[in-house]
């Protein structure tokens, strides 16, 4: 995986926070609800949207990228070819996922996380 380097604000809290720099784990769960965050899926009629799964450490996750670079770098990876890509604020991305599935954070990443209602694992 290649070195992290942050490009934009949300991803030097999440840099800072799984280097363990001091109490930062609460700025970036906060800024993580507070700024755009990416996802793929297929913009339907009106306001439906389909989040797209992908097998992800063992099970079906949502994939939620902090910024373009780290979607194409994931979709370089792949070579899955998105039908839509979307950004909105963290908090109402997260609203939109079904609660039956987890929320991958920049799968693909040496800052890479899974997001579920007990927390958060870094060793999916």
């Amino acid at each position: 995986m290649e070195d992290f380097v942050p490009g934009n604000r949300l991803e030097e809290l999440l840099k800072a926070a799984a280097d363990g720099d001091g109490p930062s784990q609460g700025p970036f769960l906060r800024a993580l609800l507070d700024e755009p965050l990416i996802a793929v899926g297929k913009v339907g009629s009106g306001s439906g949207l389909a989040l797209e799964l992908w097998g992800i450490g063992g099970g079906e996750s949502v994939p939620v990228f902090t910024s373009r670079p780290r979607l194409d770098a994931a979709l370089a990876q792949t070579g899955f070819k998105p039908a839509d890509v979307l950004e909105v604020p963290g908090a109402k991305l997260l609203r939109m996922v079904p609660p039956e599935h987890p929320v991958f954070i920049n799968p693909g990443s040496a800052r890479g996380f899974r997001l579920t209602p007990a927390g958060c694992d870094t060793n999916p």
